[in-house]
């Protein structure tokens, strides 16, 4: 019988270890894949070769963009401004498993001049998530939602509204199945305090929710409906994760983190990590130090939603699922980089060549142009005839020393428009349809 006893209690203990023992060896070996991957896309990368696209894809949104296409036949959008914050994310939304459009940091010639910018791979997208009722959200896209949150807390992406989530596909009850996160800018803000309350939609001790912008975030709507009962959310399920994110090991995490500060964030692998942690300690401890309480934060702020709702938690805390999350990333970045050797061998005799891209388009005359159209839309009436005249002036200083004829077209498109505001006749777009500005006019032939 004791014999029986002692028998059943080793194995009992054996069963236990690898529930405790931390799986560090996954995450190494996920580490080896994702880094093989991000140097295997980083070699397709420069490969390409990029041309302004005959059709401006996305026309909605208050900062510049135009569609370029590259030699593979792909459309990419690019953005000139915060670029290895994007580039950033994704490669941290790519190392968790959250899927997110391809972003790279780039550098090249605009009508002659150097400029650098993030690039995003194009998707096509059935509509953004403003289009969809919370109730046609499925499990997966939730998941895929709360994921997105719990990276975006840490990292202060907080421009979390709907428009910046895109359904790529339904599934038989036309509910929506598949999400990515776009427009990535805005994270790693820094000196910007992200307390307790704020992103994580918690009544402050002054009793007020969501202390600022509480009307943009979904996912304080997601919050609201859940405390109601409207929805249900895998808050369980999304605790397993949390672990996932809070244990990867740190010195890899902070790697990626610091490729925002280095000269090029596409060459993430060769960052001279100590010397670079050393001189950005400022920028790196608040995100590390988030990293570190997310199972505290979140297991509270998870809590506290239940508890709206007279529920309890329950929170697993063994590493199965854990080791499930590596297996299933680390099986992704296995086929992702297997698809990007073919694309490899399909550029093989591609020349790499300095890209140099025509548009009709000013940088500077844009911005003047876009602080017009937010005062128009926005902004004090009496104010804007002042200002008006002041960015005519500016429009035709930039006219008189703009060389490139492209230039040159888009101000002379820019200073029409503003005669027009300060005329009273109105925009010729919203504000957040600027950028049919750049779809409007074409470069000459």
């Amino acid at each position: 019988m004791k014999r029986n006893v002692l028998i059943l209690s080793i194995f009992f203990l054996l069963f236990l270890i690898p529930l405790r023992v931390h799986p560090q060896n996954e995450y190494e070996k996920l580490i080896k894949l994702y880094t093989k991957y991000l140097q295997t896309e980083e070699d397709v990368f420069k490969k390409l070769t990029f041309k302004l696209s005959q059709e401006q894809l996305l026309k909605k949104g208050s900062n510049l963009k135009f569609t370029l296409e590259d030699n593979l036949g792909r459309k990419w959008i690019f953005k000139p401004y915060r670029a290895k914050e994007s580039a950033a994310v994704y490669h941290l939304y790519r190392l968790f498993g959250i899927e997110t459009p391809e972003v790279h940091y780039i550098n090249f010639a605009l009508n002659g001049k150097q400029i650098t910018g993030s690039i995003q791979r194009y998707v096509i997208s059935k509509a953004g998530l403003e289009n969809y009722s919370l109730q046609r959200l499925s499990i997966k896209s939730l998941n895929y939602l709360l994921k997105s949150h719990v990276v975006d807390w840490f990292i202060n992406n907080f421009d979390d509204h709907a428009l910046n989530y895109l359904v790529l596909s339904l599934d038989k009850s036309e509910n929506i199945k598949d999400l990515v996160r776009i427009d990535n800018e805005a994270a790693f803000t820094e000196n910007c305090n992200f307390d307790y309350a704020r992103m994580l939609c918690v009544p402050s001790q002054s009793g007020s929710i969501y202390l600022s912008g509480k009307n943009n975030s979904y996912f304080y709507r997601l919050c609201e409906a859940y405390k109601s009962k409207t929805i249900n959310l895998p808050l369980e399920d999304s605790y397993i994760f949390i672990k996932f994110v809070a244990n990867f090991p740190e010195d890899f995490f902070e790697h990626l983190i610091l490729s925002v500060k280095t000269e090029n964030s596409n060459e993430i692998i060769d960052t001279n990590f100590e010397r670079e942690k050393k001189k950005f300690g400022n920028f790196l401890e608040p995100i590390i130090s988030r990293k570190r309480s997310l199972l505290l934060d979140f297991r509270r702020f998870y809590s506290n939603l239940a508890s709206c709702r007279n529920e309890i938690l329950v929170f697993h805390e063994n590493n199965h699922d854990e080791r499930k999350i590596i297996a299933q990333i680390s099986q992704n970045l296995v086929e992702h980089t297997n698809e990007l050797n073919k694309e490899k061998l399909r550029l093989e005799n591609s020349p790499q060549k300095p890209i140099e891209i025509e548009a009709v388009v000013s940088l500077g005359g844009f911005q003047v142009l876009k602080n017009i159209y937010f005062l128009y839309w926005f902004g004090n009436k009496e104010e804007l005839v002042v200002k008006c005249g002041e960015a005519l002036d500016r429009l035709r200083q930039l006219d008189l020393a703009a060389i490139n004829k492209n230039e040159k077209i888009a101000l002379k498109y820019y200073i029409q428009e503003v005669k027009k505001i300060r005329s009273g006749k109105g925009a010729s777009f919203a504000y957040n349809e600027i950028n049919k500005v750049i779809a409007n006019i074409s470069p000459q032939e």
